[in-house]
């Protein structure tokens, strides 16, 4: 009796440790599209599940014994797979598993309402969904339903999210109401380099970064470890578009007219990706945005540092503006990559773009206090150009240990270019100002301007349309060449990025991560104003006489769609 009892514990435990063996799944989840990142994969017993890294990739732990697991998707049929025996039997490789999308699912069993998701927006809503972190996801889709001209404008529409806007567009953006230098911009994870107007901004300036570039934008609202720490308000991280399975090429061509500055304006952008071979794919794209604008304002300065409380509201200044820009934005996005086995895949990405902004400002400039006028014109060639090249490999080195590496060049510049007839090295953003005296009417009984309803006799301008109401006109021959000012403002930043990271499975709730970073950055920047007077206004012995507008080369004034026409064109 004592042999039958020791005999049936040792067939017990046996029986323990074979219901207890394991199998490790690995595989891939792909649409027509490419790789879907964060699709959920369950034993068939629905206690198991594991999601696909952002390459599509997933290993799950199956009990020995289960001959099927579980692939789902937001917006996507579920698909069940088979688990085939191997050579070992304590690994099955599924290969790839491609989904399908709800849209081309029918049943003849019934109706079957379901929400149609476009492929980007779907892998968006899972990216968020299954995010470690507070974040929100924006897709190539949801952007493209709206003429969003930059990465700006685009973002604005993902909640805690406000932008600054230069002459109607997108430049800056804020998250949660932090200043702008409190957030980070990141390209495919990698911090991007910061050159502006600004030498002292760290802020990414977004209009250069057309919006047709990007597959998708996640909006990181929470920090975690494997991120970089030097953002309070959130990080942006741009996620560019990348190669394909199957041949895709597309074609967006629009057009419009702005009346106001009386021209065309017009965007274009191209998409073609293939697969060479079953190994290598790409994908390529290629934008351009190029629009006119013109803006008009008139603005007034108050003698506010008076102690006399009624000739506080006394209007020193008439300012008068009219704005003439003409913007230019080309994008360039390609991508490669090269599955060399089942384990490793090498990769490269690479963009640049370049933003031209160029503005002509004419400003009228009516002096009620010292009674002159002063008349300004500045011209302006902003070119700012963003690079980025990111070479890196992905590597499964064990069934638990995966290993991915990148490395980074990337740098942005700024520089004012003008104007076109001096050396390069000379031009600036110049400023010429002429003056010329002036008698004033329709002022009040101490002398002073003020808009009627602040005048203490009740004399005065209406306040949405404020005259200067000249007694003598403006005359080229007595506007004299006052002062002459160019600015001189380059700077650049260049980053080289290397980093590595380890993923170790423990089991299918358990992820151990390390990894290591180097960032080598240069930022360089060289700003300076010169500013020139008539050696005659400075009263310099033997000066040379004054030079008087119509001495000089002139053109005439852009009226086109009609600037202050509510001032009547004064």
């Amino acid at each position: 009796m004592k042999k039958l009892t020791s005999t049936l514990a040792v067939a017990l435990f046996f029986a323990s440790i074979q219901s207890y063996a394991q199998i490790q799944v690995s595989g891939k989840v792909e649409d027509s599209q490419g790789r879907l990142p964060q699709a959920k994969v369950l034993t068939n017993d629905n206690k198991t599940f594991v999601l696909t890294d952002n390459q599509g990739n997933f290993n799950i732990t199956v009990p020995e014994g289960y001959t099927s697991i579980i692939v789902t998707y937001e917006g996507y049929a579920d698909k069940t797979i088979v688990i085939e025996a191997s050579a070992n039997p304590k690994i099955a490789d599924v290969g790839v598993i491609v989904l399908e999308n709800r849209e081309k699912v029918k049943s003849i069993e019934g109706v079957t309402i379901t929400s149609a998701y476009k492929p980007s927006q779907a892998r968006a809503l899972n990216i968020k969904k299954n995010s470690e972190n507070i974040s929100d996801v924006l897709a190539s889709d949801a952007i493209g339903k709206l003429p969003d001209r930059n990465a700006a404008e685009a973002i604005q529409r993902l909640p805690a999210v406000t932008i600054e806007r230069d002459m109607g567009e997108g430049r800056f953006a804020a998250v949660r109401g932090t200043p702008i230098q409190w957030s980070s911009s990141t390209l495919n994870g990698n911090r991007m380099p910061s050159a502006s107007g600004d030498n002292a901004n760290r802020g990414l300036q977004m209009d250069i970064f057309p919006s047709e570039l990007i597959q998708y934008v996640k909006l990181s609202k929470t920090l975690t470890p494997d991120m970089d720490g030097d953002a309070i308000g959130g990080t942006i991280d741009f996620i560019t578009k990348t190669a394909v399975n199957k041949e895709t090429f597309s074609v967006n061509l629009a057009g419009g007219y702005v009346n106001q500055s009386q021209s065309p304006s017009y965007n274009a952008s191209v998409v073609y990706g293939n697969k060479i071979t079953d190994k290598l794919k790409f994908i390529t794209s290629a934008v351009i945005w190029n629009r006119d604008t013109g803006i008009d304002n008139f603005q007034m300065v108050y003698d506010f540092n008076n102690k006399d409380k009624t000739k506080s509201f006394a209007i020193n200044q008439l300012q008068l503006r009219d704005y003439i820009a003409q913007r230019r934005t080309l994008g360039f996005n390609g991508a490669l990559d090269y599955q060399i086995n089942k384990n490793n895949k090498l990769y490269f990405k690479g963009l640049y773009s370049q933003y031209l902004d160029q503005q002509t400002v004419r400003e009228s400039y009516f002096n009620f206090n010292t009674k002159n006028v002063q008349l300004q014109a500045r011209h302006a060639d902003y070119i700012t150009d963003l690079y980025s090249f990111d070479v890196g490999g992905e590597h499964k080195l064990s069934d638990k240990l995966k290993l991915d590496w990148s490395l980074v060049n990337s740098k942005s510049s700024f520089e004012f270019n003008s104007p076109k007839n001096v050396s390069k090295d000379e031009r600036g953003y110049p400023i010429v100002l002429f003056r010329q005296d002036m008698t004033y009417g329709n002022l009040s009984s101490d002398g002073l301007k003020y808009l009627a309803m602040d005048s203490p006799d009740g004399v005065g301008d209406a306040s949405d349309v404020v005259l200067p109401h000249n007694l003598n006109n403006l005359d080229a021959s007595k506007l004299y060449l006052y002062q002459n000012i160019i600015s001189r403002n380059k700077n650049s930043e260049r980053d080289y990025r290397a980093q590595f990271n380890f993923n170790y499975k423990l089991n299918d709730n358990i992820n151990l991560k390390a990894g290591g970073k180097l960032i080598n950055k240069d930022k360089t920047f060289t700003s300076s104003v010169y500013a020139w007077m008539p050696s005659k206004l400075l009263g310099i012995p033997g000066a040379a006489p004054l030079v008087y507008l119509n001495q000089l080369q002139t053109v005439d004034f852009p009226y086109n769609g009609g600037f202050l026409n509510p001032l009547g064109n004064p």
